[in-house]
């Protein structure tokens, strides 16, 4: 018996595509909430809908980088199913990109001040050095954007091939 694979997702899958277009929302959300928060709002956090929603994103865009381990790539206009090259690929190309836009610098700093400390620490002028760094890493989630040309690059793609295979 042995272990068993896991066959790696097809690029270009449905079950991608739908996962693709999750990422995107979020990706727009963060487009247009980020900057109103960072301009205009000093902590963040006191909007439990928001600290949910960035919960669940942050959740959301760990798991694509474990996803992106298993999902086959093409090289030279072929599909390669193999971990290792996948592996390689992603690590040379978007793995770092994707870690500091997707590391949970909140769950750190929460982590760091614990909720007993955070009353006496939130009159000090260090939480509100905290705060200006935490946005600072809040705005390193726009790198997404990056991302945000490929999801669409996909998306096009995906909806040329529906509608070719629609009009046979």
């Amino acid at each position: 018996y042995g272990p068993r694979v896991i066959q790696p997702w097809r690029p270009e899958g449905v079950r991608r595509f739908i996962w693709e277009i999750l990422l995107m929302l979020f990706i727009l959300y963060d487009m247009i909430v980020l900057p109103i928060i960072l301009c205009f709002d000093d902590d963040f956090t006191k909007y439990e809908w928001m600290t949910i929603v960035d919960t669940i994103e942050t959740c959301i865009f760990l798991a694509d980088i474990v996803l992106n381990f298993h999902t086959a790539i093409e090289v030279e206009g072929r599909l390669v199913f193999g971990h290792k090259q996948i592996l390689k690929t992603y690590l040379k190309k978007w793995f770092w990109i994707d870690i500091i836009a997707s590391f949970p610098y909140v769950w750190v700093t929460d982590a760091v001040f614990a909720e007993e400390n955070k009353e006496s620490f939130a009159s000090t002028s260090q939480f509100r050095r905290l705060i200006r760094v935490l946005r600072f890493f809040k705005v390193l989630r726009m790198i997404r954007i990056a991302k945000l040309k490929r999801i669409l690059g996909k998306f096009e793609a995906f909806l040329n091939t529906s509608t070719v295979v629609n009009g046979i």
